[in-house]
């Protein structure tokens, strides 16, 4: 289920925003019915796992925590994003009730750096305050905020440094939206807040200059036809945007004549109605060629192998691709749900891989790996890709009797068996008997009756790793690393020189073909951890060493390796980020956590055992 449901609660507003598309009469309509959106609910939740809350503003409807806990409680939705204009999160109260019914995620809209621009487009006093204490609180939630910025005269030439403050605050995304020059800001048959796009591009190129100078992937720019943002064809949010929404995100855009003749027609959204209106289609010019936008210094684009159209990203198993087309990797397995598997076989046939897909999935929950015997729904199902059809078909046998612990009907040693998958997945030898080791010479059941079994196998066989290290090289980190398949397989030690040489390879091939990607990699990688488990960790900001504590201007965590969790370890975890977030540093030995702010202890934390929170530097 790629889409969403988009579910509008009502129509009414607690600002009355110059920018807004809507018209103010609108306003006055009443809202939805109840019973009506319980419905909706119900119907859609056949069709999609997720749920977008939007209105008017849906924090001022009346009914907004029966629908979340409809929502969330009857009918299951994985994921619930509430769009907002942030000013009820400002309270504490209003923001941690919405959290306990079922919210998971916000986007939020920002308007502008000052007091005077922001009510000047909000036309509501005082907002300015509200909306910026409610992303702060959003932020500390510990839940994912997302921010909109909706691009027009007042603030254009702002944007970075409204990027800048935003990335400081430390959102998990920023998407920067062309404004769509039609309802309240219309007067005399024009918007007074429209801006042309040959004013706003140098503004949108000192914005991603800026989010690099601070190593910031995740912002994005959207309602941008591709012939005029071409440098920017990898962060334009409508190629992301899932199929079954397609009519409700282009709505209200058109394309001129002369769009047919761009190569990209098809995956290019348009521009909005109104713009065309105003301005012309003087700027847009037909992208001819695909070399027009392949240069070398492409980082991501149409076609290659991290963006594809319809929103297809390839890039979570780029390095796996990568391994291949190096020859590390004679196969690979991609762990993928089962609607996400037809695009995935389809695009890799086509670049001439060939697919098996397993008979079981696997399910994580509260840490622990099920398998699931039979091709259910729920689950991730492992796809076997290789150039060569033998090997991969080999692949998928051996895994099977492999991962169900079943005697091999030729009468293949369960030994040798592990050791071909590992030779078939480029495994380096070390590896394989590392993990063989483990469990003959027992540690890894030792390690985890010490710690009550709360870990899974990915928690333990890192442990154990760190246990037999001198160093931990950065390149060897699959502790934080965002991209979850860079080196997909459990090393013997972070100081390994076979593991370290494979890696160096993988990097070398980004450098290469996405240097932007590559710089914020290797910043990701080198940035030390709190790890607690696979699932809870916290990034430390700008940390030094210095006798027998850790210093350090910051801290955060990623919101995705929290959705395994159960709501008690979720919560558990959410009040020890809190006690560091309000520290500045941290002394740790085997039985406690001592956590200061300007060297007075605010906070204390005993283990539950002596690997319950490990301080890892990377060199």
């Amino acid at each position: 289920m790629e889409g969403h449901y988009i579910l509008k609660l009502n129509n009414k507003c607690n600002m009355n925003c110059l920018f807004c598309a809507d018209p103010s009469s609108i306003r006055h309509l009443p809202d939805n019915e109840l019973n009506s959106i319980l419905n909706g609910l119900k119907e859609n939740r056949k069709r999609f796992d997720s749920l977008i809350i939007t209105g008017g503003e849906p924090t001022i409807y009346k009914n907004l925590f029966r629908v979340l806990r409809y929502a969330k409680g009857i009918c299951k939705y994985k994921r619930i994003c509430l769009v907002t204009n942030g000013i009820l999160l400002s309270y504490p109260a209003f923001l941690n009730k919405v959290i306990e019914e079922g919210v998971d995620s916000f986007q939020i809209s920002y308007f502008a750096l000052n007091k005077e621009k922001h009510d000047a487009l909000s036309r509501t006093k005082n907002t300015f305050y509200y909306v910026n204490n409610g992303i702060k609180n959003a932020i500390k939630s510990g839940k994912e905020v997302r921010i909109n910025v909706v691009i027009n005269k007042l603030n254009y030439e702002d944007l970075p440094l409204i990027v800048e403050h935003l990335i400081k605050l430390k959102v998990n995304s920023i998407t920067l939206a062309f404004m769509n020059p039609v309802g309240e800001s219309v007067k005399n048959g024009k918007s007074i807040l429209a801006v042309p796009f040959a004013l706003v591009m140098p503004f949108i190129k000192r914005s991603f200059d800026k989010a690099k100078e601070l190593y910031f992937r995740e912002l994005y720019i959207e309602n941008f036809p591709l012939c005029i943002a071409r440098d920017y064809i990898d962060r334009i949010s409508d190629l992301r945007k899932p199929e079954e929404n397609k009519d409700y995100y282009t709505s209200g855009k058109a394309k001129t004549k002369k769009c047919s003749g761009c190569i990209y027609n098809d995956n290019c959204d348009g521009v909005w109605q109104g713009y065309l209106n105003q301005f012309g289609g003087k700027e847009l010019q037909p992208i001819k060629l695909k070399a027009d936008v392949l240069d070398k210094n492409s980082i991501k684009v149409l076609n290659d192998d991290v963006l594809k159209e319809k929103g297809f990203l390839f890039n979570k198993y780029l390095f796996e691709i990568a391994g291949m087309g190096l020859g590390i990797k004679k196969a690979s397995v991609f762990y993928l749900k089962k609607n996400e598997l037809p695009s995935y076989i389809e695009e890799l046939k086509n670049r001439g891989y060939y697919c098996e897909v397993s008979d079981f999935s696997y399910l994580t929950k509260n840490e622990i790996t099920e398998k699931i015997d039979g091709q259910k729904k729920e689950g991730d199902y492992s796809l076997y890709v290789s150039k060569d059809e033998e090997i991969c078909k080999r692949l998928k046998y051996l895994d099977y009797y492999h991962q169900f612990k079943i005697r091999e009907p030729n009468g293949i040693d369960s030994r040798d068996m592990f050791f071909e998958i590992g030779r078939i997945l480029g495994y380096p030898r070390c590896c394989s008997e590392f993990l063989l080791s483990c469990h003959d010479n027992r540690e890894y059941e030792n390690l985890s009756a010490e710690s009550n079994k709360a870990y899974q196998d990915e928690t333990i066989y890192k442990i154990l790793a760190l246990i037999k290290s001198h160093n931990v090289l950065y390149n060897l980190n699959n502790f934080s690393i965002s991209y979850p398949s860079f080196f997909n397989f459990f090393v013997c030690k972070y100081d390994c020189e076979n593991a370290s040489n494979l890696t160096n390879k993988l990097l070398g091939y980004i450098k290469e073909k996405y240097p932007w990607e590559h710089k914020i990699l290797v910043k990701d990688l080198k940035m030390p951890i709190i790890f607690f488990s696979a699932h809870r960790i916290i990034y430390l900001k700008n940390a030094v060493k210095k006798d027998d504590r850790v210093y350090y201007i910051g801290c955060s965590v990623r919101n995705e390796l929290l959705h395994n969790l159960s709501k008690e370890k979720t919560g558990e975890f959410k009040k020890r980020f809190m006690m560091f977030s309000e520290g500045d540093s941290f002394k740790m030995d085997n039985d406690n956590i001592s956590i200061y702010k300007n060297d007075k202890i605010i906070h204390f934390i005993k283990k539950e055992h002596q690997n319950d929170g490990i301080f890892i530097e990377f060199t």
